[in-house]
């Protein structure tokens, strides 16, 4: 059974593109149109070509049609025909729109700190506070845990990364700055 696919007005904004990067997008594809083709032609003819490239990955379309006629015969035997099927072009993948294919806001969901690594950060952090001449940069708390790691308390998957150090070195000295500002408040009163 043939399906059709009907061209459609997908609202690609014209205006914005330039015409020598639709041309060269076609030629990519191994479309080559004349140079007197006005910018909305080409467009239509790049959104054609992305339709069949999207359309090859799909299995199962082989037999598929591409019109812009709406009154072509292919049009007219598919209206007759109610069990065709009329597929509409979308520049978009399947499923993009799928809460589940959404990369944005997974807040948390890399890797986290161990708790073990998290109190080892935490003691050299300590350690600088207590004497001056001690204090770690996240270079050298990243140089102590690799150390750790030859020593066996840690293991090698549980060594964050440099900027991950960073960022836990920032995060860790506001908590830990309002945490002695409560304790001040508190021994004031």
């Amino acid at each position: 059974m043939k399906q059709l696919i009907q061209h459609a007005n997908i609202g690609i904004q014209v205006k914005k593109l330039k015409k020598n990067h639709v041309k060269e997008q076609l030629e990519t594809r191994g479309i080559l149109k004349d140079i007197d083709t006005n910018k909305r032609d080409l467009v239509k003819e790049l959104e054609i070509a992305l339709a069949k490239d999207t359309l090859a990955k799909i299995p199962g379309t082989q037999n598929v049609i591409f019109t812009h006629d709406p009154y072509s015969d292919e049009r007219k035997n598919s209206a007759k025909d109610r069990n065709k099927l009329a597929i509409l072009f979308w520049p978009l993948t399947c499923g993009w729109a799928l809460k589940s294919a959404q990369k944005y806001g997974k807040k948390g969901s890399g890797k986290r700190i161990s708790k073990k690594v998290w109190n080892l950060l935490q003691e050299y952090f300590l350690e600088g506070n207590v004497n001056k001449s001690e204090r770690h940069t996240a270079e050298s708390m990243l140089a102590r845990l690799k150390k750790n790691v030859e020593d066996g308390v840690i293991e090698e998957e549980e060594v964050p990364k440099l900027e991950t150090i960073r960022n836990w070195i920032s995060r860790y000295t506001s908590q830990h700055r309002q945490e002695l500002a409560i304790v001040a408040q508190a021994s004031k009163i």
